[in-house]
């Protein structure tokens, strides 16, 4: 059968439910050992100082050094050929997201009435796993469960409804073949192990980069 009065969209709801079933899957999975981060990073600052505000040059890190002693040695010897830097009693109010414990080391290399080069000295500790991890309750994953349930339905009707528009069945063969059609699905859905991947390739995929996109009657 041709159908086509919806252009078939209809099969975006199956690449819909086939996305939530693999974040289904992700929520599910074991979760791997954390591993925990200790290190201090240096981001660099201006200080403007006709307004007496930060301006953030750079939120990413530029390196990361084991002690806050090793960082400092790098920042009182230089960095990028600017420097050396000499610790500051400025405060980082105002200064993208800083932390009270924060420390400012200056740029005595650098000189300029209008603006102050600094760097920002900042103490990173954080437990993270090694890929990213779908953490969800019982309850959300119950309504994704849900939600799956009802795309996969509406996908059966919609596609019926098509073909019978089309001219390819006629009313009594779409009810027919619609309520069959849900009714298998609610069995299969029944006996369906949702800690299994629907897709074999989706097992081994530690790291989730985007939903993917497949066709499937």
């Amino acid at each position: 059968m041709s159908g086509g009065h919806y252009e078939y969209k209809q099969d975006n709801l199956r690449y819909l439910a086939e996305d939530v079933r693999k974040d289904i899957y992700r929520a599910l999975k074991p979760r791997p050992k954390k591993i925990h981060e200790d290190f201090w990073i240096i981001y660099d600052v201006n200080y403007d100082t006709r307004t007496g505000h930060w301006i953030c040059r750079n939120s990413y890190f530029y390196d990361k050094f084991p002690t806050k002693e090793v960082a400092i040695q790098h920042l009182e010897s230089g960095l990028w050929g600017y420097g050396p830097y000499v610790k500051s009693d400025r405060k980082l109010s105002g200064c993208c997201d800083y932390e009270e414990s924060d420390e400012v080391y200056e740029d005595t290399g650098r000189s300029n009435p209008d603006v102050v080069y600094a760097c920002v000295l900042h103490h990173f500790v954080h437990d993270s796993y090694p890929c990213k991890v779908l953490e969800l309750t019982p309850e959300s994953i119950a309504v994704m469960k849900e939600c799956y349930r009802l795309l996969r339905t509406a996908k059966i009707y919609l596609e019926n409804i098509d073909w019978m528009i089309s001219d390819d069945t006629g009313e009594d063969t779409m009810l027919k073949v619609s309520k069959t059609e849900v009714e298998e699905l609610d069995k299969e859905l029944s006996e369906l192990d949702w800690s299994k991947p629907e897709f074999e390739d989706e097992k081994d995929e530690d790291d989730y980069s985007g939903p993917l996109r497949r066709f499937r009657l």
